[in-house]
């Protein structure tokens, strides 16, 4: 199996390299300590991810999906989500956004993973679009590495401290065109 390959940064590519992951998972958690709902080739990708999650038939229900990003200072962070995400979530998903501040001391928040109950990976680049030349290393994570950064983010335990969080309904059906 492979564990590694190079993609291109478009948001088709990127979904298309964790659909497998995506499709079979309950809770998918997408972090990425740059994400910035102002950028265009952010939003399109989060909208890719999430159509791979919409479009699976195979009855396993999603319990969980969140983005989690570094708490920075950008202009109406939370209205911004308000304003231009739910188009780019399909309706019946439910996206819990967290900004987390790094601890005195403490763990860096940098690099870009999707994590799910069933794995995860590592994007060295990171969850958004790059220029049409641009490509990416994505790695499936090794299990000792996976449960380090499942605890870091998703146990009771976190790494951070919680800085904002926002919720944003899905508000676009799937036969929606874009």
């Amino acid at each position: 199996m492979e564990r590694e390959k190079v993609i291109k940064r478009n948001a088709d590519e990127l979904a298309d390299a964790v659909g497998v992951l995506l499709s079979n998972a309950r809770e998918i958690i997408f972090i990425d300590p740059h994400f910035d709902p102002y950028k265009p080739k952010a939003r399109k990708t989060l909208k890719s991810f999430l159509l791979k999650v919409a479009s699976r038939n195979n009855g396993i229900p999603i319990e969980r999906v969140e983005f989690h990003t570094s708490f920075r200072e950008i202009r109406d962070f939370s209205g911004e989500c308000e304003r231009r995400l739910p188009q780019r979530i399909p309706t019946g998903i439910k996206v819990r956004i967290v900004r987390w501040k790094e601890r005195d001391g403490g763990e860096g928040l940098h690099n870009r993973y999707i994590l799910t109950d069933r794995g995860g990976v590592r994007l060295a680049w990171g969850l958004d679009e790059g220029s049409p030349s641009h490509t990416d290393d994505i790695t499936l994570l090794d299990t000792a590495v996976y449960k380090t950064r499942w605890n870091q983010y998703c146990s009771d335990n976190q790494a951070f401290d919680l800085g904002e969080e926002v919720f944003i309904e899905g508000g676009f059906e799937l036969s929606t065109p874009e």
